[in-house]
């Protein structure tokens, strides 16, 4: 297992070696600010991943952005991403995260080859040794093709003209007519308004990309195997064609043979070729060297002789004399010529070998000035990293405190309102059972009151009237007693009501049998009475229709005005007790809905209280017009036979 991790480091430090600020060397920190992974993306697949040398790593977003980047091409890729950007950047990566998430990569890439830029964003250091390595291949490729008789140049970039006046440029982008148009190269679209055209490919402008690494191309373009391609990948692919035994042909140019119809081959000058032998090379050479480099001068060497036997063959007549004699001077001259240029190459062989070793001992320097550069700047950003992690813990842990101190503030505070809340429930409870006894005991005086006073005035009444006592004292007696009796009735059915529904029926049936049963008595009584008495009284009726007419009436009217009398107060009265009942019943609306499980009981006895006042009233109401009724009849028959006494 731990050679496999070994392994695993080995690898991404293989394939992210050359990139400029990405160091491998564990699988925690090193792959925080997301370079490593898009570094290993950009060396497998840098088509995927053409903004790499604009990622930056310095803040917290550019970091954020990287890890996001390399998670999201990977997905792409069939990698799940299984690794959280924030995570990574906010707190120490976790090692064996990181490692089943590059293994993912491991697996995806292997058996591909790298296709990017080694020295994609590499350093000066880097790119020196790229360009040292290239040299080498370009010179021994030279050698080879010197030997087997190949002198065409490597393919250089070439900048396109621009369209002249009255046609159409060989190369670059050219203006096609709609109707003429070709199709593209790249997407198999029709070729319309502005197009590149490269030998006989057109490409539309966004179709304009290198074919390995696929950045998109502007005016310089290289041309191998009628392909585009950048500098570097063009002079890549240029090499590789080489050692396959293929010549490509020159940028810029439909083929590489001479054009149909001339007798003669021209110069890369003459064909309109701009010379640019392995173009872009310089910028790996260290500077306060010689005007020309050494690949320049092997270059311009192979070019004159590539010139010069273009010359010769265009020197050749049909004669055969002259056929012979000139090529006998072409062999003696080319033999002297083979063995002076022998000569200069092992010169310049050895030159260069010199300066290749210079150039080597340089890079070396600079490769360690660069490593002791880069490790210090490590230290300085681990440092403060450090400090900016500590300040943060401290601020983090102050910010902490003080919100547990102000929780553990809060928390005392809500207590302290919670008990004075309930000092204050508590109070307002004792001080509305306190308003509650006293207006118990109110109403208590008032009924008193309020009796006292209907007896006196009931005394006085009866004084007055004297003729009438013995049927009021008969009826206030018989009153009370059917009040008694059914109000004690009435509060039982009440009772029952609420505990068992049952009950409630027969009691009711009861009662209304017993009033049916008391109401056919005094019907019958009544019936007989007024039988005898018209029996009696039949032949003396119409002598005493007058008088009693006149009593009647006399009586009816006192009654009347006693009745009005009564009902206003008892109007007033109700009023009063309708209101101090509502005043109430809110009060114990609120009492109950606050304090209904401790006040169960007195819940009770208030709805008890209440069902009896009803009850009550509603029994006076009743008992009022019975006893209006009851007295007229009395009255009406107690007169009637006063007066058959007194006439009998």
């Amino acid at each position: 297992m731990a050679q496999a991790i070994k392994n695993l480091l080995i690898w991404s430090q293989k394939y992210t070696a050359g990139y400029l600020n990405v160091n491998v060397k564990n699988f925690t920190t090193s792959w925080a600010d997301g370079l490593a992974f898009c570094a290993l993306i950009h060396n497998f697949h840098p088509e995927k991943m053409p903004q790499y040398n604009e990622l930056k790593y310095t803040t917290r977003e550019d970091k954020l952005k990287n890890l996001t980047l390399a998670f999201n091409v990977g997905e792409e890729l069939g990698i799940p991403a299984l690794l959280d950007a924030e995570d990574l950047v906010d707190y120490p990566p976790d090692k064996r995260s990181v490692i089943t998430y590059l293994s993912q990569y491991y697996h995806a890439f292997k058996g591909q080859q790298p296709t990017g830029l080694s020295v994609a964003g590499g350093s000066m250091g880097s790119a020196l040794g790229d360009t040292l390595n290239l040299a080498k291949q370009l010179l021994n490729d030279f050698a080879e093709r010197k030997q087997s008789g190949q002198t065409n140049p490597p393919p250089v970039a070439t900048e396109p003209a621009r369209p002249a006046p009255g046609g159409q440029p060989k190369g670059g982008p050219r203006y096609v007519r709609p109707e003429d148009a070709p199709k593209c190269a790249a997407c198999g679209g029709p070729l319309a308004g502005e197009a590149f055209q490269m030998g006989d490919l057109g490409f539309h402008k966004d179709c304009m990309k290198c074919t390995m690494c696929g950045v998109k191309l502007g005016m310089k373009v290289l041309n191998v195997g009628n392909r585009p391609y950048c500098e570097m990948c063009g002079k890549k692919a240029w090499v590789a064609q080489i050692r396959q035994g293929q010549t490509p042909p020159a940028a810029g140019t439909k083929s590489s043979a001479p054009p149909a119809g001339h007798g003669k081959l021209e110069s890369p000058a003459k064909a309109g070729i701009k010379k640019q032998p392995f173009g872009g090379l310089k910028k790996g050479i260290p500077k306060g060297g010689a005007k020309k480099s050494l690949l320049e001068e092997e270059a311009s060497r192979g070019m004159s002789l590539f010139e010069k036997r273009a010359q010769m063959l265009a020197t050749v007549s049909d004669q055969d004399a002259q056929e012979k004699l000139k090529e006998e001077r072409r062999k003696r001259e080319e033999r002297e010529k083979e063995l002076k240029e022998k000569e200069e190459d092992e010169q310049r062989v050895k030159e260069l070998a010199a300066q290749l070793l210079k150039e080597e001992e340089e890079l070396e320097r600079i490769k360690k000035q660069q490593e002791m550069i880069r490790i210090e700047q490590e230290r300085k950003l681990k440092e403060l990293q450090d400090k900016e992690r500590l300040q943060q813990e401290i601020k983090l842990r102050e910010e902490q405190e003080k919100e547990r101190l102000a929780q553990e503030a809060h928390f005392k505070e809500q207590q302290l309102k919670l008990l004075r809340e309930h000092e204050k429930k508590k109070q307002e409870q004792e001080a509305l059972e306190r308003q509650k006894k006293e207006l118990e005991e109110e109403e208590d005086r008032k009924i008193k009151e309020e009796h006292d006073r209907k007896v006196k005035e009931e005394h006085d009444r009866k004084v007055k009237e004297e003729h009438d006592r013995k049927v009021k004292e008969e009826h206030d007696r018989k009153i009370k007693e059917e009040h008694d009796r059914k109000v004690k009735e009435e509060h039982d059915r009440k009772l029952k009501e609420e505990h068992d529904r049952k009950l409630k029926e027969e009691l009711d049936q009861k009662q209304k049998h017993e009033h049916n049963r008391k109401l056919k008595e005094e019907y019958d009584v009544k019936q007989k009475q007024e039988h005898d008495r018209k029996l009696k009284e039949d032949h003396d009726r119409k002598l005493k229709e007058e008088q009693d007419l006149k009593l009647k009436e006399e009586h009816d009217r006192k009654t009347k005005e006693e009745h009005d009398r009564k009902l206003k107060e008892e109007h007033d009265r109700k009023l009063k007790e309708e209101h101090d009942s509502k005043v109430k019943e809110e009060h114990d609306r609120k009492v109950k809905e606050e304090h209904d499980r401790k006040l169960k009981e007195e819940h009770d006895r208030k709805v008890k209280e209440e069902h009896d006042r009803k009850v009550k009233e509603e029994h006076d109401r009743k008992v009022k017009e019975e006893h209006d009724r009851k007295v007229k009849e009395e009255h009406d028959r107690k007169v009637k036979e006063e007066h058959d006494r007194k006439v009998k």
